[in-house]
């Protein structure tokens, strides 16, 4: 995981805040994950794990596949459930 250069924020950064954790690993591809201030790059072969209390939106620069394990309120926030 690397540090991502600096680019403009996501509008839907604000959205998604929940109590609880997210985690993930990068199957293929490339993965930008943004965390309040904090801009990662995760790379294929590479995992994250983080609070889900700061805005936590993520966007792919190109084609990724991703593993992802969410907790309950990680599941009620990102599926809709």
């Amino acid at each position: 995981m690397t540090r991502a250069p600096e680019r403009k924020r996501p509008a839907a950064q604000v959205k998604a805040v929940h109590p609880g954790r997210d985690w993930f690993t990068v199957l293929s591809g490339t993965i930008v994950q943004y965390l309040g201030e904090r801009v990662l790059r995760v790379e294929a072969g590479q995992a994250a794990s983080f609070s889900t209390i700061p805005p936590h939106p993520a966007r792919r620069p190109g084609p990724a596949e991703i593993l992802i394990i969410l907790d309950h309120n990680g599941e009620r926030c990102h599926l809709g459930t």
